[in-house]
């Protein structure tokens, strides 16, 4: 990356493992297996649809896309291959927003938006914001179900917030309301192709920006480093 910032429209993706320090505490060697099948499912299909796994940080991932169709198209096939057995359960984030970077990483709104996403999307499930939902709702191969307009935290504004619905996709149910704060508009839906358990709740988010680390020995994308997350 440059030194200089610079400033771009990205589709951002958010991907997280749900209870990965639960099971390293039961079971180190099976968490570390379920976490390379997970980066191996992710990093192939990120090539696949021509986007770049920026960095790994513990369970989870930070993608970025050109094109929020393609990011969308990706994160319905890593959920499909993650819910094989043995299963993985996976929360998935996407959004589309300016972004900046440096030297150091990414940062912005847009990732700070992404990753709230993210937090609230229900194990096997993705997630996507009003600006995404703008770019695929005239694509018939992908089915999405509104959550209505969400107050995030940190961040200023309600966001509408949809599920992505295809088959074998999760979709949230009711949340408690200090989670999801709708508005009074109508939830707007189309074909939803799957039967979907609610899930009640959503684990606070565990990071709103990405840098990387000030060290003179980087690591890529394939090693396997905790990246360091700030809440900016």
């Amino acid at each position: 990356m440059t030194d200089t910032p610079r400033r771009q429209l990205a589709a951002i993706m958010f991907a997280d493992m749900v209870g990965y320090t639960a099971l390293m505490q039961d079971d180190e060697s099976r968490a570390h297996e379920q976490r390379d099948r997970h980066r191996a499912i992710l990093a192939a299909a990120v090539q696949r649809h021509h986007g770049q796994v920026l960095e790994y940080y513990g369970d989870g991932t930070l993608s970025l896309f050109a094109s929020a169709v393609e990011a969308v198209e990706c994160a319905i096939e890593v959920q499909g291959e993650v819910s094989r057995h043995p299963l993985i359960p996976l929360r998935i984030g996407v959004h589309s927003g300016d972004i900046v970077r440096d030297a150091d990483g990414i940062y912005g709104d847009g990732v700070n938006v992404a990753s709230r996403i993210e937090g609230l999307s229900a194990p096997g499930g993705v997630l996507v914001s009003g600006k995404v939902f703008d770019e695929i709702k005239n694509h018939s191969t992908i089915s999405v179900v509104s959550l209505g307009a969400v107050r995030l935290k940190n961040i200023g504004y309600r966001l509408n917030v949809f599920a992505i619905s295809n088959p074998g996709l999760m979709v949230p149910g009711a949340a408690e309301p200090t989670q999801l704060a709708r508005s009074s508009d109508p939830p707007v839906r189309t074909s939803a192709a799957a039967a979907c358990s609610p899930v009640r709740g959503a684990r606070k988010p565990p990071h709103t920006s990405w840098r990387r680390p000030r060290s003179p020995s980087r690591q890529s994308p394939s090693s396997s480093c905790s990246c360091p997350v700030r809440h900016r």
